[in-house]
């Protein structure tokens, strides 16, 4: 079976054989044997430097491998003790993932076969899932998969989706109700995170995110895995429901099931592990990687949704102002308020919209 034609490209601290097809476009592109997309790099950054940190992870499953450069530079810039396996169904992908362990001198266990059914057999202390699309079909036996205090990463491209653009679609895959908001970024994220704490809560298990974000045409997050009942029980607790005015800029967490969700109410992020993350040089794209880090770090202890400051204006009738000038207004007045990693024009803050649109009208800036 004939390879596409490849071409040899450095991502971080590793080499790699690509299709030649799947470097000269930009954003997903299209689905084939070997699969590679150069704007995920900063995902995979980020993968790398989590790791990096955590450091813990014995058995890593790279679900859907393509490539295998996801697998491959976590073992070679995160955990080289790591026992390595990359799955991909495509025999054509398996072969070009052999060639660039080779290439790389890397170790790792390549399976031809469908990722559940290796998944239903095997168990492991990391386990990727970043396909085509959807994560949906995938989660049910990754959380069975998953050690106790493992970690799964888990990528989602079926962004119109998550955001409310096909509500028939997002009922059917992650049985929840959505509609299209102005902070649609994080309504993906938090919808996508009780998909998983549901499935999860299935099997007696809990979820704890370490990580999220969104990022160009897709949204990621990392999530922690703990095992037993009463922690399941716990864990949908922080499961509730998205009241939202027509235009999104009012909106209250609620218990109504009614309205939109379920979506995951509590932090995205873990602030410890957010804390203790380092940015270093080697990596592919560092300073992206920094400027992201950071906006997470603002945001941590922040609560859900955002507003932008020119939605505000548009409902105060006047120019919008800077946003760190409206944040340092806001925090004067006791009301926690930060940037976000969403969106450079919107802030995250307890304030409601009538007391945003007072600041803006009252010249308190």
């Amino acid at each position: 079976m004939a390879l596409p034609e490849l071409v040899k490209i450095r991502e971080g601290q590793v080499e790699v054989f690509v299709p030649k097809s799947t470097v000269e476009g930009k954003g997903p592109g299209k689905k084939m044997p070997g699969f590679y997309n150069p704007a995920m790099s900063l995902c995979r950054d980020i993968n790398v430097l989590l790791l990096r940190t955590i450091g813990r992870a014995a058995d890593v499953l790279d679900a859907l491998s393509a490539t295998g450069v996801r697998g491959i530079r976590i073992k070679a810039e995160a955990l080289p003790n790591a026992l390595l396996v990359l799955c991909d169904k495509d025999l054509r992908a398996c072969k070009i993932i052999e060639k660039n362990l080779r290439l790389n001198k890397i170790t790792g266990i390549v399976h031809c076969r469908s990722a559940n059914a290796l998944m239903a057999e095997q168990r492991f202390d990391y386990i990727d899932i970043d396909p085509y699309g959807t994560p949906a079909p995938y989660m049910d036996a990754a959380i069975q998969s998953i050690r106790k205090g493992g970690i799964l990463g888990i990528t989602a491209t079926d962004v119109a989706v998550l955001c409310g653009r096909y509500p028939r679609t997002a009922k059917r895959r992650y049985m929840c109700g959505v509609r299209r908001l102005p902070f649609y970024k994080e309504f993906a994220i938090r919808i996508l995170l009780g998909f998983v704490a549901r499935i999860a809560a299935m099997h007696d298990r809990a979820i704890f995110p370490v990580l999220s974000h969104a990022t160009e045409h897709y949204i990621r997050v990392y999530v922690q895995v703990d095992w037993g009942a009463g922690k399941a029980d716990k864990c949908l607790e922080n499961l509730r429901y998205l009241k939202a005015s027509n235009d999104g800029l009012e909106f209250e967490i609620c218990d109504d099931a009614n309205m939109l969700g379920p979506i995951w109410a509590s932090s995205i992020h873990d602030p410890s592990v957010i804390k203790s993350l380092r940015v270093y040089s080697t990596l592919h794209n560092p300073g992206s990687v920094e400027k992201l880090v950071e906006r997470i770090r603002e945001e941590c202890k922040a609560p859900p949704f955002y507003r932008n400051i020119n939605d505000v204006a548009r409902v105060a009738k006047v120019s919008p102002p800077r946003v760190e000038r409206i944040i340092k207004a806001l925090r004067s007045m006791g009301y926690t308020a930060t940037k976000t990693q969403f969106c450079g024009e919107c802030v995250k803050t307890d304030a409601d919209l009538r007391t945003m649109v007072r600041i803006l009208k009252g010249g308190v800036l």
